[in-house]
């Protein structure tokens, strides 16, 4: 199965199930926004809108998470043109 397939398929059963800010679902946008971007040099909005939910998510859990919101703050803006 493609990673692609895979991840969206597990993004799609977390957020018919679970809370918005749930750890997983929110790795699980950050890896699909990763695997949807590839070496493109920006975001497609779906890939944004993943980005910006999986931040939201971690930032919602504090400092216990800020390893994972310097991270995805971080593609999103090596992601963003200027």
């Amino acid at each position: 199965m493609h990673t692609l397939t895979l991840l969206r398929e597990v993004e799609a059963l977390y957020t018919a199930t679970v809370e918005p800010d749930y750890i997983p679902l929110a790795r699980t946008r950050f890896a699909l926004a990763r695997a949807m971007t590839g070496e493109r040099p920006t975001l497609a909005p779906d890939a944004a809108s993943l980005a910006d939910q999986a931040l939201a998510a971690f930032t919602t859990r504090g400092a216990a998470f800020a390893s994972e919101t310097g991270a995805v703050a971080g593609f999103i803006a090596s992601h963003t043109t200027k």
